[in-house]
């Protein structure tokens, strides 16, 4: 059986040359469960896996939620982790933080074409 790691690393190879790929370090739901070292070392592993072929990195996801931590001092310190990460491995690094749903789209178009799926079926079977 495939681990999740592993898939998402199949998908992220078989998009990058076809769309901006964007990863999300880790969701708001999971965030109080991850230590601030647990976060950093998430992000490294993220980092060595694909970071070369990542365009935006989603460091922080609806950090203004009160289920994602007990304080803003914690939730703070964990988005800076991250942060720090990929600022430290990344030349000119893109990041955001976001409320709300995000998408892959093409570099040309600007959407998700028909044929994406289709790119995607090898990286997804197991």
């Amino acid at each position: 059986m495939m681990t999740t790691f592993r898939l998402i690393k199949r998908l992220v190879d078989a998009l990058a040359p076809h769309a901006n790929v964007m990863v999300q370090i880790l969701d708001s739901e999971q965030m109080p469960n991850y230590s601030v070292e647990k976060i950093r070392r998430r992000t490294t592993r993220a980092m060595n896996a694909f970071g070369d072929k990542v365009a935006l990195w989603e460091i922080g996801n609806e950090l203004n939620g009160n289920w994602v931590g007990s304080s803003p001092q914690e939730i703070n310190a964990k988005a800076q982790a991250a942060y720090e990460v990929v600022k430290n491995a990344t030349a000119k690094p893109r990041l955001r933080s976001i409320i709300g749903p995000a998408r892959i789209v093409t570099k040309k178009t600007g959407r998700l074409p028909q044929n994406m799926l289709k790119a995607c079926q090898p990286a997804c079977a197991m």
